[in-house]
């Protein structure tokens, strides 16, 4: 069974230093999976070492910054107000849709 997950990353500049804050999950709308924590736990370990690796330098790093986005069915969606979640289609869910 594999549910939708959700990842927020958000980097906070603090003049000469930035702070990243990351948080995973799976969609809190769906039923809850036997493996969904460990899938969870093992992607956040993996994004934290990709990033490690970009600021020591030994991975390459993305020459340009991204604008702030969220993916709705594998296309980017802009996101301008980060004190308000985006609107999430559900794709059908309909245990997701009654909140059940």
């Amino acid at each position: 069974m594999s549910n939708p997950k959700f990842l927020q990353v958000w980097v906070e500049e603090a003049g000469a230093s930035a702070r990243m804050q990351v948080a995973v999950g799976t969609d809190p709308r769906t039923p809850k999976a036997l493996l969904d924590g460990r899938a969870n736990d093992k992607f956040l370990k993996g994004f934290v070492a990709d990033v490690q690796s970009a600021l020591d330098g030994s991975a390459p790093a993305p020459a340009t910054p991204v604008p702030n986005h969220f993916l709705q069915k594998k296309t980017e969606v802009p996101w301008t107000d980060p004190q308000q979640d985006p609107e999430i289609e559900l794709d059908g869910n309909i245990l997701a849709l009654y909140g059940l």
